[in-house]
């Protein structure tokens, strides 16, 4: 039986180098990249109309949020397999996630070999998240820990502090999001107050800090 594999990155060369990898390693192991796309937008197109057993989905992705891609992913074809891949292993993104239906977290350092292992292990109804990633969810709930930091936070907060660690301005958001100037900056406010700080500078130094947005350079 084949297991039809999407994946979903925005990086020219992670995807078109790990698709390729994936396909020659996976081929003999009856696995089967079907597609190679660049947004959550057009993976969800892409599975209401094409069979697909497992998403490699990358956490950070322009425009929707990783949390609001597996939702919506989920919903159209409850059965999906989505193995999520990150820079980042620490910090609340893997909890909440996996909490929103993901079956599998991997970092973007993980080989050829552990991502069939994963395709495997979920399709066979496991779960499979790397060990540095497992390491840290021990940890994860302790009090001022991360997740307990990332509780506080609407999805669609986290959606702007994301975009503001991306530089874009509150104008350039509530564009790219639908929503007036006025409500991103109250969404501002309501970050400062729950991160209890004052300037941009601070409330994204603190994000970064809790693993609430990835340190320059993870997201590749």
């Amino acid at each position: 039986m084949t297991t039809r594999v999407l994946l979903v990155d925005d990086h020219d060369i992670v995807r078109e180098g790990v698709g390729l990898l994936l396909q020659e390693r996976g081929r003999s192991l009856g696995i089967e990249v079907v597609a190679l796309l660049s947004t959550a937008e057009e993976a969800l197109d892409f599975v209401r109309r094409e069979p697909v057993d497992v998403v490699f989905l990358d956490l950070r992705l322009p425009g929707m949020p990783g949390e609001e891609a597996v939702r919506r992913l989920l919903a159209i074809r409850p059965e999906l397999r989505i193995l999520m891949l990150s820079g980042t292993a620490s910090g609340p993104l893997p909890r909440r996630v996996l909490n929103d239906g993901a079956v599998g977290y991997l970092t973007k350092g993980s080989g050829i070999d552990e991502m069939i292992k994963a395709v495997q292990t979920v399709m066979t109804g496991g779960r499979y998240i790397s060990q540095e990633v497992a390491a840290d969810l021990v940890f994860s709930d302790l009090p001022g820990s991360a997740s307990e930091m990332a509780s506080q936070l609407s999805n669609r907060e986290l959606q702007i502090l994301r975009l503001l660690a991306e530089g874009l301005t509150p104008k350039e958001i509530a564009s790219q999001l639908n929503l007036s100037p006025q409500t991103v900056s109250t969404y501002k406010k309501r970050l400062n107050q729950k991160l209890n700080t004052r300037t941009t500078v601070d409330l994204l130094r603190v994000a970064m800090e809790y693993g609430l947005i990835e340190q320059p350079g993870q997201g590749c």
